[in-house]
């Protein structure tokens, strides 16, 4: 609950990063590279005209080219994209054949592109091997994006979830699902926390008189750790949040230790703890060292001041 105050508006802001390939580190890694492109496609396999039509009702899709621009792009770009036959052929050095298997298709009169610009067939022979090469349902369509929005994704999972002709795969579906689950596991683990920390503190001194100090100790913490984040990162991840849980156990040590003369020895050692992660290259280990950070030392003044 302490964290609901704080993190579920966040998350439902949308401002909160999900990605999980920026957790590999900076922006100079192959893998965050590569895999930048392809982790933005959101795929919706449809398998009646109906599913179709309901889909497009509530998100917009890349549309596919015409055949003549895909005709065109492949002539102009055929050097290279040859079917796994001819490439068997050539390697093989037998030119014969192709040659034959030419005039078989000289004389049918069967080609997707001029003579002139296909002479030996083999962009045609790619296009058709590469068409065989995809599923071609009986009715339906493939539909992609790479820019839906947010609102456009939960459409979509809401009428995945009614119908069974509606099938949604892609890295967007996934990090809606996760940041819907990771706002349910950080009320969770907060609520559990908290009250874990309020019982031990009734047994510990008898009465809740603790409870508000602590309880605002606490919130200090949590603002000021997420102050932190969001001056020093654009869009902090929101596992710094899950994991971020961990400063309620710390916090209220600090909180029933407030009159103890080692208690800046206790942050200072925490500190010291934290402070490899600040060089670390996973992202969401540097984020977790200035949110830990930041809260504890915000908590420690609070105490201190209490006190």
């Amino acid at each position: 609950m302490l964290l609901a105050a704080l993190g579920k508006p966040l998350l439902l802001a949308a401002i909160l990063s999900t990605d999980l390939f920026s957790l590999v580190g900076g922006e100079d890694r192959l893998l965050a590279l590569a895999q930048r492109r392809l982790a933005g496609v959101a795929r919706v396999l449809c398998t009646t005209p109906d599913g179709v039509a309901a889909c497009k009702a509530v998100a917009t899709f890349e549309e596919i080219p015409e055949l003549p621009q895909v005709l065109d792009f492949y002539a102009k770009h055929g050097a290279g994209l040859l079917a796994e036959q001819d490439r068997a052929l050539l390697a093989a050095g037998e030119t014969n054949r192709i040659l034959r298997a030419v005039k078989r298709r000289d004389y049918a009169g069967v080609g997707l592109l001029p003579k002139a610009q296909d002479p030996y067939y083999f962009i045609n022979n790619y296009l058709v091997e590469l068409k065989s090469r995809f599923p071609r349902p009986e009715a339906g369509a493939i539909l992609q994006s790479s820019a839906l929005s947010r609102e456009e994704i939960a459409a979509l999972v809401e009428l995945a979830q009614s119908r069974d002709d509606v099938y949604l795969s892609g890295a967007p579906f996934h990090t809606y699902l996760a940041v819907r689950s990771s706002v349910k596991e950080i009320n969770l683990l907060s609520a559990v926390s908290l009250a874990a920390a309020l019982g031990i503190g009734f047994w510990l001194f008898g009465s809740f008189r603790f409870m508000l100090p602590t309880v605002l100790a606490l919130l200090s913490g949590f603002a000021a750790g997420t102050a932190m984040l969001f001056l020093l990162f654009p869009a902090p991840h929101v596992l710094t949040f899950i994991f971020g849980t961990s400063l309620i156990g710390l916090g209220v040590d600090y909180c029933y230790h407030g009159k103890s003369r080692n208690l800046l020895k206790a942050l200072f050692t925490t500190v010291l703890a934290f402070s490899p992660l600040f060089f670390s290259h996973v992202a969401v280990l540097n984020q977790m060292a200035v949110f830990t950070v930041s809260g504890l030392v915000a908590i420690y003044l609070c105490v201190r001041l209490r006190s």
